[in-house]
């Protein structure tokens, strides 16, 4: 059964958002959207994001706001562990954070069919990304889930460019759905 999520909430202009899954024309507005988040986040090539639209929107969410994205979450089922989603990617606009809308895309995400069996979810967080730290460490909290933080990869893995080390959250086992 298809299902459309809307969520009420009352952002500066007291207007609706709509939660939905990417589609391939929506990869210009979600570049731009992972471009003014950037950094922390790392941006990746436009046809990337048209890539997700077209194949990995059954695991990825956008957030429209007056007909323009406002967040976007990427995320993919692990080919090897077909009970762990992998979040690659959460952007929310400057204006929109703090209300609630990257939890909801993740709540979004996991709630579609192809999301039945997950049980974990992973996630690699820069060191000093504080805004992903707190959304995910807050994501395991309300699903009573246990957080648990490695190194995924150290600085010495990005030859070409200067990076921070990626630390890996696996939270899990899900089984409360947060409100």
């Amino acid at each position: 059964m298809l299902k459309m999520r809307i969520l009420l909430i009352f952002l500066k202009e007291g207007a609706l958002v709509l939660f939905r899954k990417p589609k391939k024309n929506d990869g210009k507005a979600i570049f731009e959207l992972v471009r003014s988040c950037a950094p922390p986040l790392d941006l990746n090539s436009r046809y990337l994001y048209f890539l997700i639209g077209a194949h990995f929107s059954e695991t990825s969410a956008v957030v429209e706001q007056n007909d323009f994205i406002v967040g976007f979450t990427s995320a993919y089922i692990l080919p090897d562990k077909k009970d762990h989603l992998f979040v690659w990617q959460v952007a929310v606009h400057e204006g929109q954070r703090s209300i609630g809308i990257a939890q909801g895309m993740l709540d979004d995400i996991l709630s579609r069919s192809v999301c039945q069996g997950i049980r974990y979810l992973e996630t690699t967080i820069t060191t000093s990304n504080d805004l992903s730290k707190r959304l995910f460490k807050g994501f395991a909290k309300g699903r009573g889930a246990e957080c648990r933080e490695e190194l995924f990869l150290d600085s010495t893995n990005f030859v070409e460019t200067i990076h921070e080390e990626e630390i890996l959250f696996r939270i899990g086992p899900l089984t409360t759905l947060t409100k």
